[in-house]
């Protein structure tokens, strides 16, 4: 007959050793990371998911990523498969993602790399809308965001393609297209 003292040593016997191989797993990938960046991450999440809110107490923006790595010698962060989610009270909200990120130490300054989306549903008051585009740059303070790579732009049948762009995600909503301009517009 096993006693309690001997199924709790028992249990706490197993705890500790998934303890020890949790630690283990994150010094692991700690080495990782300075193999990789030539540097030590300061400490890491994944599955995160980040909120910051209105005057009023309603989500402004939502942030989530698979994976965020903060890095103390200069304060930046570094995310993987980031994707923001900006709000609009009056009209659906805007949802941006990339393949990886980057946050400066102060956060007024993200940089999404690799492919990017900006999308939005259409709403009783705007057209859906798809932005597809590589290398944004966010001002998330200012709800503010540009780039001088190649964009495409997509809502309904009509499409637009640019070179470079400036997006103001408030209200009034804007696009500012930079050069070599062209597009179809469907009309009814």
């Amino acid at each position: 007959m096993v006693s309690f003292r001997n199924r709790y040593g028992f249990g706490l016997l197993i705890a500790l050793a998934l303890s020890a191989w949790g630690i283990r797993q994150m010094q692991d990938r700690a080495e990782q990371e300075i193999i990789q960046h030539g540097r030590s991450p300061e400490y890491f999440v994944q599955g995160l998911t980040l909120t910051s809110l209105d005057k009023a107490g309603a989500p402004r923006q939502v942030l989530r990523a698979q994976r965020l790595v903060h890095y103390d010698d200069d304060g930046a962060t570094e995310l993987e498969q980031p994707r923001l989610t900006v709000y609009d009270r009056e009209k659906p909200p805007w949802q941006i993602s990339s393949v990886e990120g980057w946050v400066s130490a102060n956060g007024d300054l993200v940089l999404l790399e690799g492919d990017v989306t900006i999308a939005r549903q259409e709403g009783p008051e705007n057209r859906p809308l798809r932005i597809v585009t590589q290398n944004l740059r966010l001002r998330p303070d200012d709800d503010y965001a540009e780039t001088d790579q190649f964009v495409q732009v997509f809502s309904h049948n009509d499409w637009l393609e640019s070179e470079g762009a400036k997006v103001w995600f408030a209200q009034p909503v804007r696009i500012k297209f930079l050069s070599k301009v062209r597009g179809r517009y469907e009309v009814n």
